[in-house]
């Protein structure tokens, strides 16, 4: 583990997470080796409550930036919210979801929930866009890394030339 994660150490078990990915790197590995998550006592203390909080604020923040950018650029408005992970977006024309998976990099990630019945068609439009797309274990598209133009773009992209019926 320490190996896969060297490029973000800090010192001894201490590591950066500069792209918001750690945890998202770790879990395949985890998953194999049967971890469980378990609680950390004595993380009730002050000082832990008080960064969790800024924390929390500074991610409620930056993920209402978010949804106000992206919601800029949108060609046709969409209906919005956020979420515990970020910015959503849901379309009455296509029936999509395209939950906004925030990165302190810059590179953030969608999700384009109730793909699963349409991946295929949907992954090969997008292909030909230029956007590399992955299936989630769940059966739907991911595209992972892009800047807020770029997402912008692709719900665009979509919204304007994909026939989902």
């Amino acid at each position: 583990m320490h190996q896969l994660l060297d490029d973000n150490r800090v010192e001894g078990e201490w590591f950066y997470d500069k792209d918001d990915m750690l945890v998202e790197r770790m879990l395949p590995m985890m998953n194999l080796l049967g971890a469980k998550e378990i609680e950390i006592e004595g993380a009730e203390d002050t000082y832990t409550k008080n960064i969790l909080k800024k924390e929390s604020k500074s991610k409620s923040t930056s993920n209402q930036a978010l949804l106000g950018k992206i919601s800029s650029l949108l060609d046709e408005p969409l209906r919005a919210n956020i979420r515990k992970g970020g910015p959503t977006f849901f379309s009455d024309k296509t029936n999509l979801t395209y939950y906004i998976g925030y990165r302190k990099s810059g590179n953030h990630n969608v999700d384009i929930g109730r793909s699963k019945e349409i991946y295929g068609e949907l992954s090969s439009f997008l292909e030909e866009q230029g956007y590399d797309v992955e299936q989630h274990a769940r059966g739907y598209a991911i595209i992972n890394g892009k800047s807020i133009e770029e997402l912008a773009d692709l719900i665009n992209i979509t919204e304007s030339s994909f026939n989902t019926g």
